[in-house]
């Protein structure tokens, strides 16, 4: 039975295909979908209203579930990594404010 003094501890682990999908924090998918579409933190953090540092420490936090960079630094800005998890696919409207 779950009780609200019951707290839910993530595995520091990076994330395998058996991983609960309820174990993932969906804002840091939010944080991927915003950065994967400007390829800035800074432009990020302003579209999602939040700070820079907070942008930056999702995106570590999404390189340890993932266990990839996820984004390379270029001229360009961030790009994708092969191994981005929304990388050639489109992406879902459903994760994006209305």
């Amino acid at each position: 039975a779950f009780s609200a003094s019951m707290t839910l501890v993530l595995p520091a682990t990076p994330m395998s295909h058996d991983t609960a999908l309820r174990n993932i924090d969906l804002n840091l998918l939010l944080v991927f979908d915003v950065l994967y579409r400007t390829r800035s933190t800074t432009r990020a953090a302003q579209a999602l209203h939040l700070t820079q540092p907070s942008v930056s420490n999702a995106l570590k936090r999404l390189r340890t579930l993932f266990d990839d960079v996820l984004f390379v630094k270029t001229a360009e800005g961030m790009q994708p990594t092969a191994r981005s998890p929304l990388e050639g696919l489109p992406h879902n409207a459903a994760l994006r404010p209305s």
